[in-house]
Parts: structure tokens; sequence; C-alpha cells
């Protein structure tokens, strides 16, 4: 089979579609795929990463093209299934993505792939006996938006964990972040708006002693298992694409309820629902981790060994062996 892939999102561009595009491409060279030149038309099937639009189609069905989307809401912004269906199919990331779609009305065969990890960067370290503050890692693009950060560093600070530290990862275009906003007052919490390579991230994956990680929904979600590679015990929110990896032997799930999300009202027009982590719940995972060092060691081993076979390699194998079947089934 003769893939033409046709990301719809700029491939340096640091995380979401940038990645996929980036990171899929390079792993689906590595294991061998027929890959054709974005200028030939000598080709079986054209993927299409990004969000599904009417003019990538044109008016023709298109069975030779497979749409490879994800959601983090239910149900997916109207119309979507319809520019889906004149596909020849449908590629998504997880199985709540999948059920999703399905309910949406998208009619057309579907696969789930998976994503993958830098498995090179992100390595275990052993945190056993380290001295200094039990640090508390938060991680997102900015303090405003679907990971819940501002909840994160509430949870942090009603938690009240004695000689703690609080880290807040945001992206350097983060005005709020800059300005310090909602954390005045505190030296124990510390916001960092720099954009960082990749092994620096790592790095600081590795010094911490738990991510708090809220997330209001994902199509899959790569910092969670990055985190997790490292052996860092993750307190999680329990929804949407992380649950294809999470359970309680690998890290703390924090259950949630369903919520509005007012974005989806605003730029899409209708109503969606995604997912609030339950506040209560999360403050006490918090303190789970903080009060048995010894358990939480033991599921950051746990969570570092089931990240490592999270490889790009492996989801592009389970991609081309999809296709073959959406394809050429």
């Amino acid at each position: 089979m003769r893939l033409l892939w046709g990301p719809m999102a700029n491939a340096e561009l640091p995380a979401g579609y940038g990645t996929v595009a980036r990171e899929m491409y390079k792993a689906l060279e590595k294991v061998g795929a027929d890959l054709a030149q974005p200028t030939d038309f000598d080709y079986d099937v054209a993927v299409l990463t990004g969000l599904p639009v009417s003019w990538a189609l044109g008016k023709a069905l298109r069975p030779d093209v497979v749409w490879h989307t994800m959601i983090e809401v239910e149900p997916m912004p109207p119309h979507w299934a319809q520019v889906i269906n004149r596909a020849g199919g449908c590629w998504v990331p997880s199985c709540w993505v999948y059920q999703t779609f399905r309910n949406s009305g998208v009619t057309v065969p579907m696969m789930v792939s998976g994503y993958g990890i830098d498995t090179g960067a992100f390595q275990p370290v052993e945190r056993a006996g380290r001295d200094g503050p039990f640090r508390v890692l938060v991680w997102g693009r900015g303090l405003l938006s679907r990971k819940n950060l501002t909840m994160a560093l509430r949870a942090y600070v009603d938690a009240a964990l004695p000689d703690a530290r609080l880290e807040i990862k945001v992206n350097t275009d983060d005005v709020l972040a800059k300005n310090g906003a909602g954390v005045v007052g505190r030296d124990d919490v510390r916001i960092i708006a720099e954009d960082w390579p990749i092994s620096k991230v790592a790095r600081w994956l590795q010094s911490g002693d738990v991510l708090l990680y809220l997330s209001s929904g994902e199509g899959y979600g790569l910092m969670p298992l990055e985190a997790m590679a490292t052996g860092l015990p993750v307190v999680c929110a329990a929804n949407t694409g992380m649950l294809d990896y999470l359970d309680d032997e690998v890290a703390y799930p924090v259950s949630c309820r369903p919520a509005i999300v007012e974005t989806y009202e605003r730029y899409f027009g209708y109503e969606a629902w995604g997912f609030e982590p339950i506040y209560e719940a999360a403050v006490a995972q918090l303190r789970a981790v903080y009060d048995d060092r010894e358990r939480a060691l033991a599921v950051g081993r746990r969570a570092a060994q089931k990240a490592a076979g999270y490889t790009w390699e492996r989801a592009a194998r389970q991609a081309l062996a999809g296709l073959d079947q959406l394809i050429g089934g």
C-alpha cells in the first residue's frame, strides 16, 4: 500500500497536530512505509491529518482518503460527520474518540492506532532517597485552558503538603503566567513561562515527585504518558483518550463529572460536554502520593515500564495494519 501523508498543520508546531504530523511521519519512514511524495498521484491512500473540512475533499466521494482527526468533547461539532463520511475511512488515536465519533454519526470504517512518545528522551530515574522539598509539577500550554492549571494550583494549596513546592510549566506566550496571575505572595509556587526542547522537559519531569494533570479532555493525551515514562507518579483526570493507558496500577486516577465546555459554544456554536475533575478527589490523590512515598514510587516504576512500550514506531505499525484493513480489506 502506497501512502500519501497529508498533514494540515505545521509540523513545526510543538504540540497537537503539529507533533502528530512530525512524529508519525518519521515513524512511518522508520518502519518502512511506502510513502509517496506530496506531488505524486500514484498512491493508494491519502491520510489527511487535521480538523475535517470540505475543501480538502472537493464535492466528490473520496474512497482513497482517510481522515486522521480527533475530539476532546462530545458530541463532535455539527457537520464534521458529513465531511468524514465522504472519505474512505477515519483514523482516530483513542477508543474514546472512536466511540464519540460513532455516536456523533460517523459511519465510514474506522481504526484506532494510539500515539507514541520519545522513549529516548523520556527515561526513568530512581527517586527513592531524594532530599529536599516535595516537588509538585503542573504542565500545560497556558493557565487558562482545558488543562485546568488554576484548578491544579488550588488543589495544591488546599492539600497543604508540608515542605512542598509547586512548579507550573506553560508556554512563553502565556501573558497571564508571565504576570504571575493567581500566585502573588506565595514563595512556594513558581510559574515557568518558557518554551523548552524535549530534552529539558524530560529533565524537568525527572526532577519532580508528582505530576498533577487535571485536563478536561484529550484526544489521546501525550503529557501524562511522557511523565509516566520517567517514573513520575501522575495524579491524572480519568477521562477521554487518556483512558487508553490510565489505570490505578500505573497512576492516581481522578474521577470526573460531565460539564459544559463553553469554548465550543463560542467557537463552534453548539453545546458540547467535556469532563470536570472532581476537585476533592484531586486533592485526596495528591495527598495520597505525599503520604505514602513507597507506594508512589512503585506506581511510578510500573508506569515507566508500561510507557516504555508506547513508541511512535509501535503506533506507526498499528496504523499501517489498520489502514490496510480500511482501504485494502
